[in-house]
Order: C-alpha cells, then sequence, then structure tokens
C-alpha cells in the first residue's frame, strides 16, 4: 500500500513537473499584460527613477549603464504583448505630447523628449525562458518616423541580438520579467543612431488575453493612468 501510493505520488510530480515545463515556452495567443511604471520626481517634476512596473530608457551619457533619470515609465496598451501574432502601431506618432484619442496595442503612447513614441512588431514575439524571446521583429516609432528598428544591436553582459532574457516560473496567472537591449542604427532619420535602448517589461502571463477594461479595473489602475498621462512632460535624455 505504502509502494503504491509512493508510485502513484511520483507519477503525479512527475506529471506537475512536465506541465511546468511545457508552459516554459509560450504559446500563441498568450497574453503578456504590462505593469505601469511607478516614478518618482524631483522638484522640477523631473523624473529621477522608475522604482517599479515597465520602462523605456535611453543610455544617453556614454558609461554603458542605466541611470534613474534615464527611464521613462511605461503603461499597457490595448493588448500588451501577444505571442505568435504580429502587433502593428496604432494611431500615428507626431510633434508633443499623447493626445486623448492616441492608443497602440502594445504599449500606450508616450511623451519623449518632443514627440510621442510607442512599439509595435513586424514579426511575431515567441519563445521560452530558456531560449528567451524572439524580438527580432520588435520597432519604435516615433515623432511619425514610422520604422526605427529595435531588432539588433544588443550590449551589456548576458543580452544576445534580438533576444530578450524572459523569467517565468511556467504557471499562468503568475508575473513575468522581461529585459531586452538594443542601438538604434547609426544614420537612423530619427537621429538617435548608435544610441543604446533598454527596456524592462513587469507583469502577468494569461493563457488568453484579458481585456483591457477587466485589467485596469482588476489593478486599480484606471485612475492612475489618467493621472499619469496628464502629469507626463517632455523628457530629454542626461
Amino acid at each position: 500500500m505504502k509502494q503504491t501510493t509512493l508510485q502513484l505520488s511520483m507519477i503525479t510530480l512527475l506529471g506537475l513537473t512536465s506541465m511546468m515545463t511545457q508552459a516554459a515556452t509560450l504559446n500563441t495567443g498568450n497574453q503578456l499584460t504590462i505593469n505601469s511604471g511607478i516614478s518618482v520626481y524631483d522638484s522640477y517634476g523631473a523624473i529621477t527613477d522608475v522604482v517599479s512596473g515597465s520602462y523605456f530608457a535611453c543610455e544617453c551619457s556614454g558609461n554603458g549603464r542605466i541611470s534613474g533619470s534615464e527611464k521613462i515609465d511605461l503603461q499597457q496598451g490595448t493588448e500588451g504583448f501577444i505571442i505568435g501574432v504580429v502587433q502593428a502601431p496604432g494611431t500615428p506618432t507626431h510633434v508633443g505630447q499623447p493626445l486623448p484619442t492616441d492608443w497602440n496595442r502594445i504599449t500606450a503612447p508616450y511623451g519623449y523628449i518632443v514627440a510621442t513614441g510607442q512599439e509595435y512588431t513586424t514579426s511575431p514575439i515567441t519563445g521560452s525562458t530558456e531560449m528567451g524571446l524572439d524580438f527580432s521583429g520588435f520597432n519604435w516609432t516615433w515623432n511619425g518616423i514610422e520604422v526605427i528598428n529595435f531588432g539588433t544591436g544588443a550590449w551589456g553582459a548576458g543580452y544576445t541580438d534580438g533576444i530578450a532574457n524572459f523569467v517565468w516560473d511556467g504557471i499562468y496567472g503568475h508575473s513575468y520579467t522581461l529585459d531586452y537591449h538594443t542601438t538604434i542604427a547609426t544614420g537612423d532619420p530619427s537621429g538617435f543612431g548608435s544610441v543604446k535602448i533598454a527596456y524592462h517589461f513587469e507583469g502577468t502571463v494569461n493563457a488568453v488575453p484579458v481585456p483591457a477594461a477587466v485589467w485596469l479595473f482588476g489593478s486599480g489602475l484606471i485612475g492612475l493612468f489618467g493621472v499619469a498621462k496628464r502629469n507626463r512632460n517632455a523628457r530629454q535624455p542626461s
């Protein structure tokens, strides 16, 4: 009897381990929600750091490190990341801060220097915790420039061209972290050629997308989202 119980326990354990290993590979249609970045400001209203959540950063000082003042907080767009599908950009970017009618799928449009920016993909994001996520089709649009390629130019220890480092325990509904480094191509029409870029995303992995309204309500971020948009000033790199 004891042996049978032990055998059943081992079978159950092996089954659970197999399921978790399989779940560590993302499947088409899985959603990665994006937790809003929480910023702190100095007395002049400039960001001094993003202390939690997701952010975009420009390594503009040339020291190979990201400082707090080089970060910009990010919020989820209408979808977050949807695995295995191409996510086209939303409304065109433009000079000035985001307008109330602006929208985007992955990230909500945000102000950077004198214009709006947002992310999109030209090839599906796929991958796993073991291999990382394929970000070779990751792109940025800013100030009306439609294509700023973010798919190459890895920098810093532990980063590979076009691959995002992805940490997740393999269980749907649990949190993840994603870090990605890229370098803008020399001569890019944005004027940011050779500038190093870093992304940090935090959120939850869902088997299927959670409607944006439900996600915002559940996270208590409806009011914070509005405040963040009103308070977002144009930012300049250090």
